[in-house]
């Protein structure tokens, strides 16, 4: 079983204030971070990338404009990317077919935010993986939400 993964009480608020500023289309974006001695990824950054996808409503693709200077940021400063962020206006925090068909199934996490109900977003977070017979599947993995005093 995969271990929790962490993020920032005031990253998880700005990743959320991004997907509802974006509705009533999906919002996407990078969490970035460290890994602790004990292997908890831990977000502590997040990078809204503009959304290309041509039905922005239904489904996203990152913008390589936006994307490639934020993975290069990151690694420029010695982070790690935690994982991908994308919104769900209108449906459960759980992966599409769509969404299982990212070429970038091996980053540690991947993060949907349902906006449902804008008022009480809830959030999703998976780890993708192809099976034995190469069929990409996914499984959920715990988050905490930390104190920024930490």
């Amino acid at each position: 079983m995969a271990l929790p993964i962490a993020i920032m009480e005031s990253i998880y608020r700005e990743m959320v204030r991004y997907g509802l500023s974006l509705l009533p289309e999906e919002a996407c974006g990078v969490l970035s971070g460290f890994r602790t001695a004990e292997g908890i990824w831990t977000a502590d950054r997040f990078d809204p990338v503009a959304n290309l996808s041509p039905e922005p409503r239904t489904s996203f693709a990152m913008d390589p404009a936006g994307l490639i200077p934020v993975l290069h940021a990151a690694a420029k400063q010695g982070r790690e990317v935690v994982g991908f962020v994308h919104s769900h206006p209108s449906s459960a925090p759980i992966p599409s077919d769509p969404d299982l068909s990212t070429s970038w199934h091996t980053v540690p996490s991947h993060w949907i935010l349902s906006l449902q109900t804008p008022s009480v977003p809830t959030a999703g977070v998976y780890r993708y993986f192809r099976d034995s017979s190469g069929r990409m599947r996914y499984e959920p993995l715990s988050f905490h939400i930390l104190p920024d005093s930490l």
